[in-house]
């Protein structure tokens, strides 16, 4: 979600999953994939920077979060133990 200001100076928060393009004429005005057109006082580079901004914290929270896991090379003994338990408890 990206905070923008319209041009009455009221802020509006949008999910840029939902833009579709930007244009420069000569307002910045953002065309969504609803087919709902936002006009907007931020230059189209500021709303893209915004929409970086955003993403790449997205992305560093999940790489954190990926991060608190063992990596798979750990996971692969773990997973060949348990695999050969079952086994035996089987055979048993």
């Amino acid at each position: 979600m990206i905070r923008l200001t319209r041009l009455d100076r009221r802020e509006v928060v949008l999910n840029c999953d939902l833009i579709e393009c930007l244009e420069a004429s000569p307002d910045t005005t953002l065309r969504l994939v609803t087919g709902k057109h936002l006009v907007v006082r931020e230059s189209v580079d500021e709303v893209v920077e915004r929409i970086r901004a955003w993403r790449g914290a997205v992305l560093a929270r999940a790489g954190a979060a990926a991060g608190s896991l063992p990596a798979p090379s750990v996971l692969a003994p773990l997973a060949a133990a348990l695999a050969a338990t079952e086994t035996e408890e089987v055979a048993a």
